[in-house]
């Protein structure tokens, strides 16, 4: 998949908006590709709103974080990828497989099962659940 390679220039922005969300899918040293699903965009958006409502940052800092981001999209440093009918297929086949054992929920599954089935390199987040539940497939993490 030559076309999913990007070389991600605004890593800058990148790492500060990963800051402020706690968990993002974004490239580690050794990884070689960007994507973020579709709902993934949902989830900075929201994670915005609830630092602000948590008072972690400011509704200004928050504004200018989601700027970035959406900058970032626009410039091609995401690339989003829609939830296919393979991704939820695999998603809820890991939920059998998982969720009696790890206590995994949907949009970890969700995160892990894209991944899987887009053949991404590696998963950064740092998101516990969602780790446990790459560690247990033996999936790179940041």
């Amino acid at each position: 998949m030559a076309g999913d390679q990007l070389s991600v220039a605004s890593q800058g922005r990148v790492a500060r908006i990963f800051d402020l969300t706690g968990h993002l899918t974004t490239p580690a040293p050794n990884c070689r590709r960007l994507l973020q699903i579709t709902f993934g965009e949902l989830e900075v958006v929201n994670a915005m709103g609830l630092r602000v409502f948590r008072r972690e940052v400011s509704p200004a800092q928050a504004e200018s974080a989601l700027s970035e981001f959406e900058k970032d999209l626009r410039d091609g440093v995401f690339q989003l990828r829609g939830l296919t009918d393979p991704i939820l297929e695999r998603a809820q086949q890991l939920s059998r497989q998982t969720a009696g054992k790890l206590g995994t929920r949907t949009a970890d599954l969700l995160h892990v099962a894209a991944a899987l089935e887009l053949g991404v390199d590696c998963i950064y987040s740092f998101d516990l659940h969602q780790r446990k539940l790459a560690q247990t497939l033996r999936l790179k993490l940041n």
